[in-house]
């Protein structure tokens, strides 16, 4: 019983934080609206949404728990490196967070901006072999590695 009412109340915070933002928006006069969306309609408020907070409050609130395709598309390819720095300050970012940038950006064409975008957020990796690696993978010019 304790894990259900624990559970609950998770709940009903996600969804308290979820109002307190949409009442944000409206009060902003944006015309973004975060309540009762679709899955694809919350991907889209995901993947376009440059502030990192806002977007943890919607993912949450629709139990999106796999942020990195989020963190690349706004990282990576919209030269915004500070959604990634606001998403380190919460989640760790470990080997697999890592592998699973490089394999976005494998699958990518990343232009000049991204690509420095991408060689800033590997410099973040702890794992001085893996970055290497990872920079091997990409064929990074060797002033990256």
């Amino acid at each position: 019983a304790v894990v259900s009412t624990q559970s609950t109340g998770m709940a009903c915070v996600r969804s308290a934080r979820l109002v307190g933002l949409h009442l944000l928006f409206k009060k902003k006069g944006s015309g973004v609206s975060v309540l009762n969306l679709s899955s694809e309609e919350v991907r889209t408020f995901l993947f376009k949404h440059p502030l990192f907070y806002e977007s943890l409050i919607v993912a949450q609130a629709y139990r999106i728990s796999d942020m990195i395709p989020f963190v690349f598309r706004n990282a990576i390819i919209e030269d915004n490196m500070d959604y990634f720095e606001d998403y380190r300050s919460v989640f760790s970012v470990d080997a697999a967070f890592f592998e699973e940038v490089c394999g976005k950006a494998q699958r990518s064409r990343l232009d000049e901006t991204s690509t420095r975008n991408l060689v800033v957020m590997l410099s973040k990796c702890k794992d001085i072999a893996q970055r290497r690696s990872i920079a091997q993978k990409l064929a990074l010019p060797s002033t990256y590695l």
